[in-house]
């Protein structure tokens, strides 16, 4: 994988150097600054997920957000899953 820098100008991608990739090329885009240096168009929300972050902390990050809901679930389902969905004995 190659890593180009560039700018958005006007809605379209310019990359530095006035280099040109060739016709067809596909690209993955990462935003380095989120908002353009005059400040004039957009934000990135504060909990807008970094494109850096591996799949364990966007799953952790989820996980605490979500962490203090009030369920109905028992509280040894992790322990007793085959009980509740099978009927099973429970787990000591």
């Amino acid at each position: 994988m190659l890593t180009y820098n560039g700018i958005v100008q006007n809605g379209v991608i310019v990359i530095e150097n006035g280099t040109a990739l060739p016709e067809g090329s596909k690209v993955a885009v990462s935003v380095v600054s989120p908002t353009p240096p005059n400040g004039e168009h957009g934000t990135v929300a504060s909990d807008a997920p970094s494109c850096e972050e591996t799949i364990w902390q966007k799953l952790n990050r989820i996980a605490e957000k979500h962490a203090h809901r009030d369920t109905d679930l028992p509280s040894d389902l992790a322990e007793n899953h085959d009980h509740y969905i099978h009927g099973t004995p429970k787990h000591k």
